[in-house]
């Protein structure tokens, strides 16, 4: 099963770990990465050098200040017509440890996470939409 991952980053994130943050979506190459920067000038560059070095990462520029269901509406769009994913899920970036955090528990339980999607799946008696089956892991 092939999912896919949204980071939303906002102007409340001023710094990232952009080392820390490039290993664990190199270490997770199955999963494919979009970075949403909703307005966000401090780390443009940064994201530009995650997605540089990291080939299952994408960065989507947000022009104007969004909210956060818009930016994360955003991604999925994007991310749904780039591949063909089985399911989608969702990081908001509220700091630097908390999304580290998020992304070491999602390289070692990444099987779980798979079995809990596919458990709703299993129970939804009506098929939800695209943005209706977004699933948060943070």
């Amino acid at each position: 099963m092939k999912i896919g991952v949204i980071i939303v980053f906002g102007e409340d994130n001023d710094c990232i770990p952009t080392d820390d943050l490039i290993n664990h979506i190199n270490d997770n190459f199955e999963i494919e990465f979009c970075l949403v920067n909703n307005m966000s000038d401090i780390i443009q560059d940064e994201l530009i050098q995650i997605c540089n070095n990291c080939d299952n990462a994408n960065v989507i520029f947000i022009r104007r200040k969004k909210s956060f269901n818009f930016a994360l509406r955003a991604g999925t769009r994007y991310l749904s017509s780039i591949s063909n994913l089985n399911q989608i899920t969702y990081i908001k970036a509220i700091n630097s440890e908390e999304i580290i955090k998020v992304m070491r528990v999602l390289t070692h339980s990444r099987n779980e996470i798979i079995a809990k999607i596919i458990e709703q799946r299993r129970t939804d008696k009506v098929k939800p939409t695209l943005f209706q089956s977004l699933l948060s892991i943070s």
